[in-house]
């Protein structure tokens, strides 16, 4: 994760670089398994549509859909938030 998005309700919000202590990192696999430590909790994943990613949370019976973007060195993700918020990653393989 490069950078978070985070708006308190004012519309002001502004793209934050993550601190480079805190590496946090996600990785999806072919089967559609979710690692890292980005996301708490997160197993799997699904793809709904080329803007839309399904996320399964341990012990939620409920799927978490995110909005995304996806180019072929970064990816934006903006999860459900009532303000803007968001998370963009840059590829590393």
């Amino acid at each position: 994760m490069t950078e978070t998005l985070a708006d308190i309700g004012d519309g002001k919000a502004t793209w934050t670089p993550v601190s480079k202590d805190s590496v946090q990192y996600v990785e999806f696999s072919k089967d559609g398994k979710v690692s890292g430590n980005a996301f708490y909790n997160t197993t799997a994943y699904k793809l709904v549509d080329s803007n839309h990613v399904e996320f399964s949370i341990t012990g939620n019976t409920s799927l978490i859909t995110h909005r995304y973007q996806v180019t072929a060195t970064t990816l934006l993700l903006n999860p459900p938030c009532r303000e803007a918020c968001g998370m963009r990653f840059i590829r590393m393989k």
